[in-house]
């Protein structure tokens, strides 16, 4: 007599179509044997698909669903999983990238059975469209994290982005202010009205969205210094929003210079008057450093249109305002400033970050590196 399998129990067998298909039994149901059956590239797939399912019913927990789509799972994840371990900003970008890149190609498709081709085609997709190599790779990063807590529930076999193949991102040169045109752009910013935001910004590092969060109780000129606690940012359906610093190094302080405390200065005086010549019209904000001549915050988009006009008025080089930020790193760093004090001045999560990022040494300090190797290989009697 042939013996019954019991609740849990499974095997494995190759079909004709040449897959692979685990077999868990569910036990009996009124009088009905259920079965469940999960289906694998390979036989090592499907025996992990078994390995996992056999694990859920002994923890209680239900099989996999194969019907559980990857657009059901991704706008599930963005609502309920995401949200408890990054800010609303990063759930809204996260939002606009799976729902602009990655539904459009794979939205459709069964969550088990998405494969490492078809991330592939859809990248190759995204490509065909004229997509930027960086858009590429972010559908890409994100699909990924979404994935990996996929897995970590038991309802993937494999993260099939981690298995894809990496779109190939040529980083875009920054392009940086040398000692001469900060000191050219130092000099147009003070007949400007945001000229201060600019000085703060080249004299700080600080970040686009830290500048316009910044407070003035964040700002303490006894000590020369200020504590970035967050940022200003749009978010869709609540409009401005202060939230909280990208992480705990973010929010360590930075030491104003003289030059930046000056600016600070100036932009106090100035929000005075305009507070004054408002009046009635001036909306209590919650004393932001930078605002708008009524004190309201000021949009990024509408600071975007601002520094692209002064820099097109001073004649400066054309650039964004992110990179005055990284203008502050490369100009400390070619005036040999170590890049572990660099990476603490922009307040990275680690050294490695800044180094991939800044790993350019300007050309006078190549110099004055190879010239310690010139004195070294000469020697004290400078033989030839």
């Amino acid at each position: 007599m042939t013996k019954r399998r019991g609740h849990g129990q499974g095997g494995i067998r190759k079909r004709a179509d040449g897959r692979w298909e685990a077999t868990v039994d569910l036990g009996w149901e009124n009088g009905k044997r259920k079965r469940k059956y999960l289906h694998g590239r390979t036989q090592r797939d499907a025996a992990e698909m078994l390995r996992r399912a056999q694990t859920a019913i002994e923890a209680g927990q239900p099989v996999g669903n194969d019907r559980l789509t990857v657009e059901a799972y991704l706008e599930g994840w963005l609502r309920d999983t995401l949200p408890t371990s990054v800010k609303p900003t990063t759930v809204e970008n996260y939002g606009y990238v799976i729902r602009g890149s990655v539904l459009p190609t794979l939205g459709r498709l069964p969550l088990r059975k998405l494969a490492p081709n078809d991330v592939d085609r859809m990248l190759r997709h995204l490509e065909d469209q004229g997509r930027k190599p960086n858009t590429l790779r972010l559908a890409r990063t994100i699909l990924r994290r979404a994935l990996r807590d996929a897995e970590r529930r038991d309802l993937v076999v494999r993260n099939a982005a981690a298995l894809s193949e990496a779109p190939h991102v040529e980083r875009r040169p920054h392009r940086t202010l040398t000692v001469p045109e900060a000191r050219h752009l130092l000099a147009a910013a003070e007949d400007d009205r945001l000229g201060p935001l600019w000085t703060v910004a080249l004299a700080t590092g600080l970040r686009e969205g830290e500048l316009l969060g910044l407070r003035w109780e964040d700002v303490d000129p006894e000590a020369a210094e200020l504590r970035v606690r967050g940022t200003l940012k749009r978010l869709a359906g609540r409009g401005l929003v202060r939230t909280s610093a990208k992480n705990q190094t973010s929010e360590a302080r930075v030491p104003l210079i003289p030059l930046a405390l000056s600016a600070l200065r100036r932009q106090r005086a100035r929000q005075a008057e305009e507070r004054l010549a408002a009046g009635g019209a001036w909306c209590d904000d919650e004393g932001y450093v930078f605002t708008t001549p009524l004190g309201t915050p000021i949009d990024a988009r509408n600071l975007l249109r601002a520094w692209g006009s002064f820099r097109d008025g001073a004649a400066l080089p054309p650039m964004t305002i992110h990179d005055l930020r990284h203008s502050t790193a490369t100009l400390l760093r070619n005036l040999g400033v170590p890049l572990d004090e660099v990476s603490a001045i922009l307040r990275h999560a680690g050294i490695a970050i800044t180094a991939d990022i800044y790993s350019e040494v300007g050309r006078d300090l190549k110099r004055d590196a190879m010239a310690v190797l010139e004195r070294a290989l000469r020697g004290p009697a400078g033989v030839a």
